[in-house]
């Protein structure tokens, strides 16, 4: 089962950049004069030869979907050409740079698996054989119905916003706090790849900090009042994986909030969203913050342990990478469950999964165990690897301490959190 799991997640990161790559190439087809949408008049307004063009009309119009497309498209020079030709004729400029962006990505995924165009092809076959039973060809069904839902909703959702994120990873976690039995420390690097919003949208906001006192204070027990000392996380703009700078805004409310803002800038030379060239971005944002005082379940049993990752951005895709210390006992979940950003936090007795039923969407991501020095599924982040290694450096965490899960999605329910739901083995 895991090499059928690990094998279709490798055919989601391939779709993931089919899918740009299809969309991409529509753009620009779509703003060329309608008498050059077809082969013919394609060649002669670009004047390239007829087959590449009847390779990038047949992978628009007769590609049952991005997998298949990498069949009939024109390879990566071919689509340079195109590149180019759109660029002399003066295509709009900001579609013809998605392409080359897209194009780069394509380039990027051979690359990643040593392969040719035709290779790439192989493997996709390959992957889906691999996959291949009755009941598999019912479970992919099931899934990708429910993919094709979720990305229904991604572009609704980023019409309606104007806002879009290409990657949302986080990496977090979680160990016992030295010398204070009520507290574990938490660290979480979290990374928007690709942000993207128009200037009537509203901001970009990576991360809300709200330390346990923020929504405990007075009122904490005593016990916990003695072992946890008073903060705010600090957090930090983790330059690494960041294309531009955050905005920390302090919201004076009973909660005392702060939101990260992403400083969001027309970038020079990089794509910028076809529908608006005055759109802001893309950049990337990464954030890293610590504490020392997240509540240990098994001494408040008024919390729980649950790693979740906010979807407030219209995403496509999702990365969790939990890293739980084993001295913390903790019970493994198979998958990460969405649940409406009405629900309770998962980390209060209230957010159990089994007392807000009510808010939990019909979707998951499914949460695959990684051994020390296995790599695991390929993640949906092209980044995801170096970020792990670059939090656990710097941290000084040694990763064969710790339980290592990963759950991952494309396009991730907008307007959900999706939850690893850790229980404590008894006795603890």
């Amino acid at each position: 089962m895991l090499n059928i799991d690990m094998a279709e997640d490798r055919l989601a990161r391939i779709r993931q950049t089919g899918d740009r790559l299809r969309s991409a190439v529509r753009a620009l087809v779509d703003v060329y004069p309608p008498g050059a949408r077809n082969i013919s008049g394609m060649a002669r307004y670009l004047a390239l030869h007829k087959a590449t063009c009847q390779r990038v009309v047949e992978g628009l119009e007769h590609a049952q979907d991005s997998l298949e497309a990498f069949a009939r498209l024109p390879g990566v020079r071919g689509l340079c050409t195109v590149i180019d030709a759109s660029e002399r004729k003066g295509v709009d400029p900001a579609r013809v740079e998605a392409l080359r962006s897209a194009v780069l990505e394509y380039e990027q995924l051979l690359g990643t698996h040593g392969r040719t165009q035709s290779g790439l092809i192989k493997l996709i076959d390959s992957l889906r054989s691999e996959s291949e039973s009755p009941v598999v060809v019912v479970r992919r069904g099931q899934r990708d119905r429910a993919r094709d839902r979720r990305k229904a909703l991604f572009d609704a959702a980023r019409v309606l916003t104007g806002e879009e994120v290409d990657v949302k990873a986080v990496v977090g976690f979680i160990l016992p706090t030295a010398g204070r039995s009520a507290s574990m420390t938490a660290v979480f690097a979290t990374v928007l790849r690709g942000a993207r919003r128009h200037p009537f949208s509203r901001p970009i906001v990576p991360f809300i900090l709200g330390g346990w006192w923020a929504a405990h204070g007075e009122h904490a027990p005593d016990e916990a009042r003695e072992e946890i000392p008073e903060e705010v996380p600090p957090h930090e703009l983790l330059g690494l994986f960041s294309t531009t700078g955050l905005k920390a805004v302090r919201l004076h409310q009973e909660d005392g909030r702060t939101l990260l803002v992403a400083d969001l800038l027309p970038a020079i030379g990089s794509p910028q969203d076809p529908r608006d060239p005055a759109a802001l971005g893309p950049s990337d944002v990464g954030i890293l913050f610590r504490t020392t005082s997240a509540p240990n379940p098994a001494v408040d049993p008024s919390h729980r342990l649950s790693i979740a990752a906010r979807i407030t951005n219209p995403c496509r895709a999702l990365v969790i990478d939990a890293f739980v210390h084993r001295d913390i006992g903790a019970e493994v979940p198979g998958r990460a469950d969405s649940y409406s950003l009405a629900a309770p936090p998962g980390d209060l007795a209230a957010g159990a999964p089994e007392r807000c039923w009510h808010e939990r969407f019909p979707d998951s991501a499914p949460a695959v165990r990684i051994a020390p020095g296995e790599q695991g599924p390929l993640p949906l982040h092209d980044r995801q690897l170096e970020l792990i290694a670059h939090v656990a450096g710097r941290e000084g965490f040694d990763l064969s301490e710790f339980v290592h899960l990963r759950a991952q999605t494309a396009y991730p329910i907008w307007q959900s959190d999706y939850r690893l739901d850790f229980g404590l083995r008894k006795g603890r």
